[in-house]
């Protein structure tokens, strides 16, 4: 039996933990403290949950508070807060639209006025 040879980047049967591998093959939890740090939520996912976990435990609140049992308390809350996710996505993805075309106007309206700011601004 002919014994086949193996590339020189694959590891052979007495490589050990602490062997050289590139990057790429690096499983996560081997990369270094530095490599992992990070948020945990983009900064825009927090901007959609944050006001959406209140209006959910809110609603909740009042619908335990109207007498109802907690499961259906706790379903009440969570389609809020699910309805409240989906509404607040949809307003940030139109904001940048919004965004733009006043900062054309402020920019157009400065040009007309030599480029100089209000006193007041």
């Amino acid at each position: 039996m002919r014994r086949r040879s193996r590339p020189a980047d694959e590891p052979g049967p007495d490589a050990g933990p602490d062997r050289e591998r590139p990057e790429r093959e690096r499983p996560e939890r081997e990369r270094s403290e530095h490599e992992r740090d990070g948020p945990l939520l983009a900064q825009r996912a927090a901007i959609v949950f944050l006001p959406a976990a209140p209006a959910g435990l809110g609603a909740a609140g009042l619908a335990a508070l109207s007498g109802s049992v907690w499961p259906v308390a706790v379903s009440v809350g969570g389609g809020t807060a699910a309805t409240a996710v989906l509404f607040l996505k949809e307003i940030i993805d139109q904001a940048p639209a919004a965004g733009a075309g006043v900062t054309a106007a402020v920019r157009a309206a400065a040009g007309r006025r030599g480029g100089r700011r209000p006193a007041g601004g």
